[in-house]
């Protein structure tokens, strides 16, 4: 049962933002790489719900008081500030954020590279994001799952660049909800050890898991590794691709130049020819 107080006290504050860089309009994405969700289905939406576990509610938590003001204050700083190479460490940063805070993550819109399945951009927001949609009830059942959603604006953006590197381009910070109090410690799901331990490489993790999640932590883990490898493939050819341009332009650069120097001394070997004539 959840607490009466949530129906009666939710606290409701404006939304903050905090941006990184300012967010791309469509004609920028169109014409820096940006698959949109109008061009066909280069722009995913899924209502997945992260790894932060649900919490009771409670009173909403202050980030600047009590004992977990300073770490609160620290994963923030390490969520905008942190560089990551991989989709899931970027979920995790926000997801150890989200679990500080209280509240749940849901997994938001992607955008793609153009033309290429590599994601260009993730976002993840509360889980308590959007509302509910309104659909007349033909089932005839009497009960109705409580309403979760209070539209609540607080996500965040990573934005990843050429080189595999992921930073936060775009930052909501404030809920229109009530927190989970820092007291009540949620209990760790599978998945969110295994990623953890995937992540971040916690052996202590790895050790409490049992043999059928430890094999899909190696898996995760392997996922993972094979996914910076292709970063690391197409930058390896990237950067190759500019050196035979660079060498390339150099030897045409060389070879004008030797046209001209050849064609000026054609021209005062001529020079010198009809002055002895003269003379």
């Amino acid at each position: 049962m959840r607490p009466n107080s949530l129906s009666n006290s939710a606290a409701t504050t404006s939304a903050v933002a905090v941006v990184i860089q300012p967010p791309p309009s469509i004609e920028e994405m169109e014409n820096s790489g940006f698959d949109l969700e109008i061009h066909g289905s280069a722009c995913g939406d899924s209502d997945e719900e992260g790894v932060a576990p649900p919490r009771s509610v409670g009173e909403v938590v202050d980030g600047n008081e009590g004992q977990d003001g300073g770490h609160i204050l620290e994963l923030e700083k390490k969520l905008l500030e942190q560089v990551v190479y991989s989709e899931e460490e970027a979920y995790m940063l926000y997801c150890d954020y989200a679990t500080a805070m209280g509240f749940n993550v849901r997994r938001g819109k992607q955008y793609y590279f153009m033309g290429t399945k590599r994601v260009r951009s993730k976002t993840y927001c509360c889980s308590k994001e959007g509302v509910k949609d309104d659909k007349a009830d033909t089932s005839g059942v009497c009960y109705k799952k409580p309403e979760t959603r209070t539209g609540c604006r607080a996500m965040v953006s990573f934005v990843c660049d050429d080189s595999g590197q992921w930073k936060v381009s775009r930052f909501l910070k404030e809920h229109n909800h009530e927190m989970a109090p820092a007291y009540a410690k949620p209990s760790v799901k599978s998945g969110q050890a295994i990623l953890a331990a995937n992540v971040y490489g916690s052996g202590g993790a790895l050790e409490s898991l049992s043999e059928h999640d430890r094999i899909r932590e190696l898996s995760l883990q392997l996922a993972i590794a094979r996914n910076r490898a292709e970063t690391s493939e197409k930058l390896a050819a990237t950067y190759k691709r500019q050196l035979h341009m660079i060498v390339g332009h150099i030897e045409d650069h060389n070879q004008s130049l030797s046209k001209k120097i050849q064609k000026a001394l054609n021209n005062v070997e001529q020079v010198e020819s009809e002055n002895r004539k003269k003379l």
